[in-house]
């Protein structure tokens, strides 16, 4: 509209837009960018006004560049969401309003920085999946060791719908820890094996030491009519054994009877050279 003569108008900058000042049909004032027109005065936004405000404090720091360098990097380190895929605008975008991210100033500084961080970031990720794929394999093993079951189909049938089962990713790997696992539960099965068969063998061996109805003349079958007929505890519980266990017990047995006899022969050649040592002082004694 054609404006009052007494009228001046002006124009100026907020936030980077050009606005100049009119006069409407009514004598009242209003602003306009060419494509925008309001009668309220154009004031700088508050975000412009924070970001100049931080820059300002960050120019008047005392802090070194390296004191710098170091609090952006930890600026970085605290963002919440950034990681080894994130950018450098996406930084950007999240840190405007922290006062450390002006604090480095040329573009090169930061790409550097950045550049670390992301390095950082990386490896960081990828020790927190180390993290969860031994966490996740720990609890599929500890659900395997629940059900026992040697063949991996039952054990899926079984496990199928457990997290832990859903927590290691694809078949191939499942079955490459089932396969694990069972040589493991193998192992541990070998060992209990092996220490019943220890301790069968200690039992049965202290038997025969203490019982004095077994020397080294009793045969194998009259030590098995013995133990039947025997009011020993021990006794009791070696009639039981079968299979494996009894063939420990005939092991064990003639394992004693050989040290008998061994110890028989040894203590009649000492009889015979003692006699043999008597003898010949006798003889000495008569010719003197």
């Amino acid at each position: 509209p054609p404006q009052s003569p007494a009228f001046e108008s002006r124009t100026f900058v907020v936030d980077g837009t050009s606005w100049t000042t009119y006069l409407d049909a009514d004598s009242r004032t209003y602003y306009s960018s060419g494509s925008t027109s309001t009668y309220d005065p154009p004031r700088p936004s508050l975000k412009r006004k924070r970001v100049s405000d931080l820059k300002e404090a960050a120019l008047a720091s005392t802090k070194d560049a390296a004191a710098r360098r170091d609090d952006f990097r930890e600026m970085l380190r605290a963002a919440d969401g950034l990681t080894s895929d994130s950018t450098l605008g996406d930084a950007e975008r999240k840190c405007e309003m922290d006062v450390r991210w002006y604090g480095v100033v040329k573009s090169g500084e930061r790409r550097q920085v950045w550049s670390e961080f992301i390095a950082e970031a990386r490896k960081r990720e990828r020790e927190e999946a180390r993290r969860r794929q031994l966490s996740a394999r720990a609890r599929f093993l500890e659900v395997l060791g629940r059900v026992k079951c040697e063949d991996y189909k039952d054990a899926e049938a079984r496990c199928k719908g457990e997290a832990a089962w859903a927590g290691v990713e694809g078949e191939e790997e499942r079955r490459r820890l089932h396969e694990e696992w069972l040589a493991d539960h193998r192992k541990a099965k070998q060992q209990v094996i092996k220490r019943r068969r220890d301790e069968a063998r200690a039992v049965f061996r202290k038997f025969l030491e203490e019982c004095p109805m077994i020397d080294g003349s009793s045969e194998w079958d009259s030590v098995l009519v013995f133990l039947e007929g025997s009011k020993d505890e021990r006794a009791k519980s070696l009639k039981e054994w079968e299979g494996e266990e009894r063939e420990i017990s005939r092991e064990e047995f003639d394992r004693h009877k050989s040290s008998l006899l061994a110890l028989s022969a040894s203590s009649a050649l000492s009889m015979q050279a003692s006699a043999r040592d008597a003898f010949d002082a006798l003889l000495a004694r008569m010719f003197e």
